[in-house]
């Protein structure tokens, strides 16, 4: 025989036309996935010199984003920008507010940068059956939940409980998120990241707004930027919208690979009045224009006066428990997720919530 030293040699051989045939025949891996650029730091918010006019029909299959976007009851949507460090109501119901802090926030979509919003802090006042106030903040960016009473703020730690006449209980059910429960609403916030945003670490609100009865059975209908579109029918009223496509048109001047864009958005068309309307002044103000806090009897809106689109979702129902709520700036989502994202809140009894992360 062959002596062993060619075998061997003949074996190396072999293998080696082996390993270079599979090499030649396995798939190429994938490209990785690059993390985002670095962003610069936040520029200065400047309003856009022409109003966008986004047709938010179902059948419109682009991305839409931008301002604080509203999710309202029944499934109708619209988008709110509001004013740098402004206070909206929110939710207004007899002995209950609801008002939110909007900020500018800038992030970034592929080669945009996007000068939007989003809800940073949230208030919420109550008048339990003995008359005393209880006023609860949570800041995104400074937890935990804070108790306000004429003697001071008093923070409340994770797991503590507040309970005053009336079945209003106030916990906090993490280090900064809070539960609120009165007999006909519960009210869930929490501190959430904004991803892609330009100021590192910056945070924002997430809110969840639900009747636990009908919220029309005591004459008061809601009010509110959200709390109005519980009006009793099962009409979905949407309102202006900032698209992906008309911000990226309305862009001329292209700085450190990116265009700057502004949302414009203040929810025209599925609110009664403006959005200035429902600006207040403080942040356990209870008065504006549409307040509902001291009010014995308030019908409600008369949804013929909106100029938005009205037609019915898929899944909604005349429920006076729909869902309501907002999604942050930063969340990007198809109009099939929308709606199954409202179907689901639906299905938990009509949550509210500011940012789909919650």
């Amino acid at each position: 025989g062959e002596p062993p030293t060619c075998f061997a040699a003949q074996m190396v051989f072999i293998l080696r036309i082996f390993s270079v045939t599979v090499l030649l025949f396995r798939p190429a891996s994938p490209s990785p996935q690059l993390p985002p650029a670095a962003p610069p730091s936040l520029p200065p918010i400047g309003p856009p010199t022409e109003k966008g006019t986004a047709d938010p029909s179902p059948s419109q299959p682009a991305d839409i984003f931008g301002d604080q976007h509203l999710v309202l009851a029944h499934g109708g949507r619209a988008d709110f920008r509001g004013d740098a460090g402004g206070i909206y109501c929110l939710l207004s119901e007899k002995n209950l507010t609801v008002n939110g802090r909007i900020e500018p926030t800038t992030f970034f979509k592929w080669n945009l940068r996007v000068h939007g919003s989003c809800f940073t802090d949230i208030f919420i006042v109550l008048r339990s059956l003995s008359g005393a106030f209880v006023k609860v903040e949570l800041a995104a960016n400074a937890p935990p939940v804070m108790l306000h009473s004429p003697g001071g703020a008093t923070p409340l730690y994770e797991g503590k409980k507040f309970s005053s006449d009336g079945g209003i209980t106030v916990e906090a059910v993490g280090p900064d998120s809070v539960i609120v429960l009165t007999p006909t609403w519960r009210i869930e916030a929490r501190s959430v990241p904004i991803p892609y945003v330009a100021e590192l670490r910056k945070r924002q609100i997430s809110i969840r707004l639900m009747p636990v009865t009908d919220p029309l059975s005591d004459g008061v209908a809601p009010h509110g930027l959200l709390g109005q579109s519980w009006d009793g029918d099962d009409l979905a009223v949407d309102g202006q919208l900032d698209q992906l496509g008309d911000l990226k048109r309305s862009a001329t001047e292209r700085i450190n690979d990116h265009y700057d864009v502004w949302t414009m958005a203040q929810a025209e068309g599925a609110i009664e009045g403006t959005g200035s309307d429902y600006k207040v002044a403080g942040l356990f103000e209870t008065n504006f224009p549409f307040s509902r806090f001291d009010a014995l009897y308030a019908p409600p809106r008369d949804t013929s006066k909106l100029t938005g689109r009205k037609h019915r979702v898929p899944g909604m129902t005349a429920n006076l428990l729909a869902t309501a709520g907002t999604l942050g700036d930063d969340t990007f989502l198809k109009e099939d997720q929308m709606r199954a994202a409202s179907r689901k809140l639906d299905g938990e009894k009509g949550h509210a919530t500011v940012d789909d992360a919650m």
